[in-house]
């Protein structure tokens, strides 16, 4: 297991033993999606990389979608402005 697989691994531990989320994780799994979608890795490889199901998976890919989309809206309003 490398290093960045070790670090992840206890940051997942911590945060389910505090019940919360971590930012650094969120941003490691937006990077997952994001190489997901350029055709990078494959849907197979980031559903071993993150330990889930593909099905979970693709609905993470499908928030991480709609989050984006909802932060490029806030933005293209604040350039309206």
């Amino acid at each position: 297991m490398s290093q960045l697989s070790k670090r992840r691994a206890n940051r997942l531990a911590k945060q389910r033993e505090r019940g919360g989320g971590s930012i650094k994780t969120e941003l490691e799994n937006a990077y997952l999606m994001l190489a997901w979608e350029a055709e990078r890795l494959s849907e197979g490889q980031v559903a071993r990389i993150l330990g889930a199901d593909r099905v979970t998976v693709r609905l993470m890919r499908e928030g991480a979608i709609a989050k984006a989309l909802t932060v490029a809206e806030g933005l293209f309003d604040a350039a309206d402005r």
